[in-house]
């Protein structure tokens, strides 16, 4: 064991690896002893009794055979350890994540392709699974799932409000292996402990069964897991809100509103919220693609918002609403900038300000430099859109996957250097449009903060 524990610590330094993940892999590696070998070794040590050469020697054949399996489990463990922490690097994975995780390295294979789960992990509205599919067919694209259900406690994935799901995927640099991460939001609280079924029927349009049964336990980060009641909460003009608790897990901060919008003139207005921390800065989306709000599918008035804790835990935290209404700027294109302007003042009011510093032509994209100041800033950046003009037609995208995590990532930051793919040709026919309209007193007439309503919160009792 000491050798093991000697060569994880040798092969992950400090910078790779926290003492805390080390505890954890020491934690694991004793379960796996125990699991392997508790059998096998219990029995006592009489000092009174005679050396037995063949009690030695099968206690020396059963330490050649516990190195062999602790090497591959180690094996497994490193495998699934290095995954959790690629996304961790990428921010798409909680820092502590790997604290709670419990290895399954279940393998399916049917029609070609073999699936494994590597991980599974669960808190009350979110389902993480770290799953792998490898295949010795040839191409280009890696394989994905084209068919599946999903079970919770036999009842279908849906019965729970299914709110949301995204994919995640990461890969070495020399493409040996990869790893993907499923993570699945629900509006109904999951238990603590359930089963779950996956059954999977087809994978990239060839089909075959790859049937998972997995018992799901939370108990452990169920206990690291608080909740604090807050209810309170005020009248904004389009309605009203109100701050029903905080939940403080170790890998999520989790907030629950009740809301009621009684603004008939504007069926699609909405409350939102700035979260700060005791230091006033911003806290991150749960999500690094802005899905951070889902709805209880039993009750539509109570909406949950999560954040990320980014491997600290506020000891305060400040609640801002905000509301958005009469928000036509989806048939409002604005003002467009050319490739190779510099220095372009697009925003400056009541919510903060957003510039251009320039926009340059990449090849593939179009890569925009910002600067920007005030809380709204994953909301006024999202107006940015990157236009091609084709013939009579305007085609329009926004910034790529990788910008929108850049942003979520680093919300305190005041500049970002953002990339539009060329989805339409790589030709230069291109241009940058701020999707406001023409109006440069829109945005004040759309967004409405209310710092006097601000609920503040005391973590640390």
């Amino acid at each position: 064991m000491d050798n093991i524990d000697k060569l994880i610590k040798e092969n992950k330094s400090n910078d790779e690896i926290s003492e805390k993940v080390n505890k954890r892999v020491e934690a694991t590696l004793g379960m796996i002893m125990k699991e392997d070998i508790k059998e096998e070794l219990q029995f006592e040590s009489n000092m009174k009794k005679r050396f037995n050469i063949r009690k030695f020697a099968f206690v020396a054949g059963l330490a050649i055979i516990i190195s062999v399996s602790l090497g591959v489990k180690y094996n497994v463990y490193a495998k699934v350890l290095d995954l959790l922490k690629s996304f961790e690097e990428k921010g798409e994975a909680p820092e502590k994540i790997d604290l709670y995780s419990k290895i399954l390295d279940k393998k399916v294979n049917d029609s070609g392709y073999t699936v494994s789960i590597e991980n599974i992990i669960s808190d009350a509205h979110t389902i993480r699974i770290f799953y792998n599919i490898n295949s010795d067919k040839t191409g280009e694209q890696k394989p994905g799932i084209w068919g599946n259900e999903m079970k919770i406690d036999d009842k279908d994935l849906v019965d729970y409000g299914g709110i949301s799901s995204e994919e995640y995927l990461v890969q070495d640099d020399n493409k040996n292996w990869s790893g993907n991460m499923l993570v699945m939001r629900v509006g109904k609280e999951l238990p603590k402990t359930f089963n779950f079924k996956w059954n999977i029927y087809n994978i990239s349009n060839n089909e075959g069964k790859w049937n998972f049964d997995i018992n799901v336990d939370s108990e452990e980060l169920a206990k690291d897991t608080k909740t604090m009641d807050v209810n309170k909460g005020d009248k904004l003009d389009i309605g009203d809100f109100n701050i029903k608790n905080i939940t403080l897990s170790p890998i999520e901060l989790d907030i629950t509103s009740k809301e009621n919008i009684n603004d008939k003139e504007n069926p699609n207005a909405y409350i939102n919220y700035i979260v700060l921390d005791e230091n006033n800065k911003l806290l991150s989306l749960s999500s690094n693609y802005g899905v951070n709000k889902w709805i209880n599918a039993d009750n539509l008035s109570e909406v949950y918002y999560g954040y990320k804790l980014n491997g600290k835990l506020p000891s305060k935290m400040k609640i801002i609403p905000y509301e958005i209404s009469n928000d036509s700027y989806n048939t409002m294109i604005g003002k467009s900038y050319a490739i190779g302007s510099k220095d372009v003042s697009l925003y400056k009011g009541e919510n903060g300000s957003l510039d251009i510093e320039s926009i340059e032509d990449k090849g593939d994209y179009v890569e925009v430099t910002v600067n920007i100041k005030g809380y709204l800033r994953a909301d006024l950046l999202d107006r940015l859109l990157l236009v091609k003009n084709d013939s009579n037609n305007s085609k329009a995208s926004n910034m790529n996957p990788e910008s929108r995590k850049l942003i979520n990532q680093n919300i305190n930051n005041e500049k970002f250097i953002l990339k539009f793919n060329k989805y339409f040709g790589k030709d230069k026919n291109y241009h940058i449009s701020f999707n406001v309209g023409n109006d440069d007193k829109y945005l004040d007439n759309i967004y409405k903060i209310y710092e006097d309503k601000a609920i503040e919160v005391d973590l640390s009792k």
